[in-house]
C-alpha cells in the first residue's frame, strides 16, 4: 500500500526512432543517452508551469549519429570535469563535454565488459582524483585521473567474469554469476560477502559509505567493509531492474512498473508509478549546503520512451504524511531533513511526534506515547486527562485533544496505567526535590493541610503525585507504600477518599504520617487495634499503634498520653514498649512526666495486674537511668523506691515465707529483681540511702544485704558488717566487704577490718564461738591492712598465745622482709652516689687552657677575654659564636619537622 506521493511522473517522449541502453545526468538539466545504434543524444530538461500545473519542457540539445558503430552500454559523467565516460564495442573512451570531442580510447580497457567510477570526496575521506576500474574477462584494470587522461596505476586477476562492479572506498565490490565479493585494490585479497547470493547481480554505491546490494526481491545495505549496515534491507514486488537513489529516496524498476521506498525509516512502499517496459534510471546530482547530493529529478527511460519523475517539496510531503495520519513516516522523513529541505524543521517535527503520540495512545501503544509526552516535555495535566477520573472536575473540562482519544476501560486501562506510571515517576523528579524518608522528619515538622480543595488544584506537581497514587492503587501497585514513605505533596483530601474507598488503611496511615497529621493516624489505628472483628487483620491489636508511637518524640507528647491509655490498660506489656523506646536526646520524652503518666494509667485494679505495673514502671526507670544514663537524683531515688516497692510486693505474695536469704538465691522475679536492687544500690551515686533506711522495715522483711548496703552508703561499717555476721549469717561477704571498702588513707576505710574485728569478738553475738575463732583467721590474712596494736587491745585477756602464732609470724616476717628492703635501697643509693661523685672529680680534674693565641674554632678569631664555651668535643668557641650555632640548630630543626 502506497503511503504518498513523492514524485510526478511526466512523459519527456514516447516514440524516439533509437533503442536507448543507457542513460546519465549532467548539470541537473541535461539528460545524457547511449542508443543502441550507436548514436549520443543530449536533451536540456527543464521544469516549468504549464497551465497552472508543473510541467516539463525537453528539447535536443546535442545527437551525435557517429559517436560509435556498436551500441553504447554504459555512459557515465563526471560533472566536475565536464567529461563523459562510454563503453562501447568493449573499449572505454574519454569525451569532452558538451562538444563530444574524443579524449582517449583507453585501449586497455579493450574486452570491458563494465566500469565503475570513483569520485573524489569533498570531506577528504576517499581519493584524491577520478578512479576507474574497467572489469576484462580475467582481470580488473585500476586507473586514475591524472589531469589529461587517465593512467593505469593496478591490475588485478579474478577468478570469473565480472557481472556488476562498483568502489567501496579502498575496495571493489564485484557481482560474480553466483556471488559478491569485496576485493581490498591494494592487496588484491577477495572476501565474500556473507550471506548474498545475486539472482541477477545489481549494484548501486551510496554517499553515506554503504552499497545497495540486490539478492533477487530484496535490497540490501552493506558498509565498505562487505557487513551488513542494517537489520532488514528493501523488499520489492519482484527482482529490480535497475536501481538509483534520490535523497530520501531508493528508486527500483521492476517489470511494470517504478517503486519508491524511504532509505531510512520503516523502508515501506511509499510509490508505485507504472512505467512498463523501463530498463535505465538516473538520477540528477546537485551540490547542497557544500557537498554533493542526488535528490532532484530522476529520469527512467525504456528503448523508446524516456519519463521525468520530478520530486514533491519534501516539506509538502510531511504535510501530505502528516494529513493522511501516517505519522510514523512523515517523523522519519521530516528527521532526516536539512534546513535547506525544511525551514521549519524543529516546530514541525515537535508538532508531529506530539501527534505521533496521540495516535500511538489511541492505538494501544502506551509505554512509546508516553516516552514521547516525555520527550516533548507535554503539559502533564494533557496526559493524565487521557485517564479517567484521574484530574479534578474542573480542570478536566478544560482540555482539549487533536482527535478523538480512545477511552480505556479494563485490561487496557490496566496496561495503560502501568506505563502512565512510569511517566509520572519520572516527572515528579522535576517538581520534587531529592527523596527523603518523611518518618526521619516527621517529628519536627508541622502538620500539612491542604491549600485548596482537589477540584480546584491546578499545582503540576499536587497533580502528579495524587495521579500516581491512584494509579498504584488501581493497578494494586507494592510501590504505593514507598511513595507514601518518600517526601510527597499528595493531595491529602482527595488521597484520603481513595483509600479509604479500596480500604487501603495501613497506606492511609502512612499518608497521615508523611503529612505529619499524627492524630488522624492513631485514631484510625486505635479504631482498628480496638476491634476484635477489625476488618484490617495486620492492623488488629495494640501493636501497631504502638509502634506508630514509637517513632513520636517529646514534640507529640500530648499525643502520646492520649492515645496511649487504651494500651496501657489493655496490653500494658505492649504499652511500656511506647515509653521505653530510644528515641535519642533530642527527642527523648520527659522522664517525670511520664512516669506521672504510668503511674495513672497502669492498671492496679488486681493483684496480678498491680504487680505487673510495678514491673513496668521499675522497667520505665531502669531504661531511663540504666540505659539513657539519667544521673538525676530524683530519679533514682524513684527507681530505688519502686525496687523496693517492687520486691516487698513480690515477698509478702510469696505463700511460705523462709528464712532470710542472701539477694538472688530465691529465684523467679523475686531473686532477679531483688539481684537486681542489690547492683543499683551498689553501683548508684546519686540517690540518698539515709532517705530507706528511715522508712523501710529490713528487718521484718528479711532484707538484710540491702540494708547491709545502705549504711555502708553512710559510712556505718560496723552496723553493716553486724548485718553480714550476725543476720545473714555470712562470713565471706562480710570478708569481702572490709576488702572492697578497705582504704588506707582515710580515717573510716583503714578500720574497717577493726570494725569487722569488734563484730566478730563482741559477746553479745550469737554463734560467738565460731565467730571468735573467724576473727583469728582474718589477723591472719589481712594482718598487712590491720593495726597490730589496735587489733591486739580488741582481743579478750583470755585468748591463748598459740591462737595468735600464725598472725605474729606474718607480721614478723612481713616486718622483716621490710627492713631488709629498705636495706637494700640504701645501699644500692649509696653505691649510685659513688658512681656520681666519682664522675664528677673526674670532670673537675680536667683544665681547659686559653691563652692569648687561643683561637675559636668557629669563627678563627683569638678568644682574649671574650667570654667562651667549651664544647664536649674538646672546641674552644666564643659564647656569642655558641648563640649562631645554637640558634642555626633550631632553625634546622623547625624546617625538618615542618617538612615532616
Amino acid at each position: 500500500m502506497e503511503s504518498h506521493v513523492a514524485f510526478s511522473c511526466h512523459t519527456l517522449t514516447d516514440k524516439l526512432p533509437a533503442k536507448i541502453e543507457c542513460i546519465d545526468v549532467w548539470k541537473e538539466i541535461y539528460l545524457v543517452a547511449g542508443t543502441q545504434e550507436g548514436h549520443l543524444l543530449i536533451w536540456e530538461v527543464e521544469r516549468s508551469d504549464i497551465s497552472g500545473r508543473a510541467g516539463v519542457r525537453f528539447e535536443t540539445k546535442v545527437s551525435q549519429r557517429s559517436f560509435s558503430k556498436k551500441p553504447i552500454v554504459q555512459i557515465s559523467v563526471l560533472q566536475e570535469l565536464n567529461l563523459l565516460i562510454s563503453l562501447s564495442d568493449g573499449v572505454v573512451s574519454v569525451h569532452t563535454l558538451p562538444d563530444l570531442q574524443l579524449i582517449s580510447q583507453l585501449a586497455k580497457t579493450r574486452g570491458c565488459q563494465a566500469y565503475a567510477i570513483d569520485r573524489p570526496s569533498l570531506d577528504g575521506t576517499g581519493p584524491s582524483t577520478f578512479r576507474l576500474c574497467a572489469a576484462m574477462k580475467k582481470k580488473l584494470l585500476v586507473m586514475e585521473w591524472n589531469g589529461a587522461d587517465f593512467a593505469e596505476t593496478k591490475e588485478l586477476s579474478i577468478p570469473d567474469s565480472v557481472k556488476v562492479i562498483c568502489w567501496a572506498g579502498k575496495s571493489l565490490c564485484v557481482g560474480f554469476k553466483n556471488e559478491y565479493n569485496m576485493i581490498d585494490v591494494a592487496t588484491g585479497n577477495f572476501s565474500p560477502v556473507q550471506g548474498l547470493k545475486p539472482g541477477a547481480p545489481l549494484l548501486y554505491p551510496l554517499p553515506n559509505k554503504q552499497i545497495l546490494i540486490n539478492m533477487d526481491a530484496v535490497t540490501v545495505f552493506v558498509t565498505h567493509d562487505g557487513k551488513p549496515a542494517r537489520k532488514y534491507g528493501l523488499s520489492w514486488s519482484e527482482a529490480p531492474v535497475a536501481l538509483a537513489y534520490s535523497f530520501p529516496y531508493v528508486i527500483a524498476i521492476v517489470s511494470k512498473a517504478v517503486e519508491v521506498r524511504l532509505v531510512f525509516g520503516s523502508s515501506s512502499l511509499v510509490q508505485s508509478i507504472p512505467l512498463a517496459g523501463a530498463k535505465c534510471i538516473a538520477a540528477a546530482t546537485a551540490m547542497v549546503g557544500g557537498r554533493r547530493r542526488t535528490g532532484g529529478t530522476v529520469f527512467v527511460a525504456s528503448k523508446t520512451n524516456i519519463w521525468a519523475l520530478t520530486p514533491i517539496a519534501l516539506g509538502s510531503q510531511v504535510d501530505q504524511l502528516v494529513k493522511e495520519g501516517d505519522y510514523e513516516e512523515a517523523l522519519s522523513l521530516c528527521e532526516n531533513l536539512d534546513a535547506e529541505d525544511l525551514s521549519d524543521k524543529e516546530e514541525k517535527l515537535k508538532s508531529i511526534r506530539l501527534l505521533f503520540a496521540y495516535h500511538l495512545f489511541n492505538q494501544g501503544q502506551y509505554t512509546r506515547a508516553m516516552q514521547y509526552f516525555l520527550d516533548l516535555n507535554t503539559d502533564v495535566t494533557q496526559v493524565i486527562g487521557l485517564f479517567p477520573q484521574m484530574l479534578p472536575n474542573d480542570l478536566t473540562a478544560t482540555l482539549r485533544y487533536p482527535f478523538a482519544v480512545t477511552p480505556l476501560a479494563g485490561a487496557a486501562l490496566t496496561k495503560a496505567l502501568q506505563s502512565l506510571i512510569q511517566y509520572l515517576v519520572q516527572k515528579r523528579s522535576q517538581f520534587q526535590p531529592p527523596s527523603t524518608n518523611s518518618a526521619a522528619s516527621a517529628t519536627s515538622s508541622a502538620p500539612v493541610v491542604d491549600a485548596k480543595d482537589w477540584n480546584q488544584v491546578t499545582d503540576a506537581a499536587i497533580i502528579v503525585d495524587t495521579c500516581l497514587l491512584k494509579a498504584y492503587l488501581r493497578t494494586a501497585n507494592p510501590l504505593l507504600s514507598s511513595l507514601l514513605r518518600l517526601h510527597n505533596v499528595c493531595h491529602v483530601g482527595e488521597s484520603e477518599n481513595v483509600l479509604i474507598g479500596d480500604r487501603k488503611f495501613s497506606e492511609l496511615v502512612l499518608l497521615y504520617k508523611g503529612k505529619n497529621l499524627h492524630e488522624n493516624s492513631l485514631k484510625v489505628l486505635q479504631k482498628l487495634g480496638s476491634d476484635d472483628k477489625s476488618p484490617q487483620p495486620h492492623l488488629a491489636g495494640p501493636m501497631p499503634s504502638v509502634e506508630y508511637m514509637k517513632a513520636l518524640g517529646k514534640d507529640q507528647l500530648a499525643l502520646i498520653f492520649k492515645y496511649s491509655p487504651w494500651i496501657l490498660q489493655k496490653a500494658p506489656e505492649s504499652g511500656i514498649l511506647i515509653f521505653t523506646a530510644d528515641r535519642g536526646d533530642e527527642m527523648a520524652l520527659p522522664p517525670v512526666d511520664t512516669l506521672k503518666h504510668l503511674k495513672a494509667q497502669l492498671p492496679t485494679g488486681t493483684p496480678e495486674f498491680g504487680e505487673t505495673s510495678q514491673r513496668l514502671i521499675v522497667e520505665f526507670l531502669e531504661f531511663v537511668i540504666l540505659d539513657k544514663h539519667d544521673q538525676t537524683p530524683a530519679l533514682h531515688d524513684e527507681l530505688v523506691e519502686q525496687y523496693f516497692k517492687f520486691v516487698l510486693m513480690l515477698k509478702r505474695n510469696q505463700p511460705n515465707k523462709s528464712k532470710p536469704v542472701v539477694a538472688g538465691s530465691e529465684g523467679g522475679l523475686l531473686g532477679k529483681y531483688r539481684t537486681r536492687l542489690v547492683s543499683f544500690l551498689e553501683q548508684s551515686e546519686f540517690y540518698q540511702p539515709h532517705t530507706f533506711l528511715s522508712h523501710i522495715e529490713f528487718n521484718e522483711e528479711g532484707l538484710y544485704e540491702e540494708k547491709a548496703i545502705l549504711l555502708s552508703r553512710c559510712g556505718e561499717h560496723e552496723l553493716a558488717l553486724k548485718e553480714y555476721c550476725w543476720k545473714l549469717n555470712d562470713l565471706d561477704q562480710a570478708e569481702q566487704y572490709c576488702v572492697k571498702h578497705y582504704q588506707a588513707d582515710t580515717q573510716k576505710g583503714k578500720d574497717v577490718y577493726l570494725h569487722l574485728l569488734d563484730v566478730l569478738l563482741d559477746p553479745q553475738a550469737p554463734d560467738a564461738q565460731r565467730l571468735s575463732a573467724f576473727a583469728f583467721e582474718i589477723l591472719s590474712r589481712h594482718y598487712a591492712d590491720i593495726d597490730v596494736p589496735a587489733a591486739l587491745e580488741r582481743l579478750p585477756s583470755t585468748t591463748a598465745v598459740t591462737k595468735l602464732y600464725d598472725f605474729f609470724q606474718n607480721v614478723w616476717r612481713t616486718k622483716n622482709q621490710i627492713k631488709r628492703d629498705a636495706q637494700v635501697i640504701m645501699n644500692i643509693r649509696k653505691s649510685e652516689m659513688m658512681k656520681v661523685k666519682k664522675e664528677l672529680y673526674k670532670l673537675r680534674a680536667k683544665a681547659i687552657k686559653v691563652g692569648e693565641e687561643t683561637k675559636c674554632d668557629m669563627c678563627f678569631k683569638t678568644i682574649g677575654e671574650a667570654v667562651f664555651v667549651y664544647l664536649p668535643t674538646g672546641e674552644v668557641i666564643h659564647y656569642r659564636c655558641y648563640n649562631k650555632l645554637k640558634g642555626k640548630q633550631q632553625q634546622q630543626q623547625a624546617t625538618s619537622s615542618a617538612a615532616q
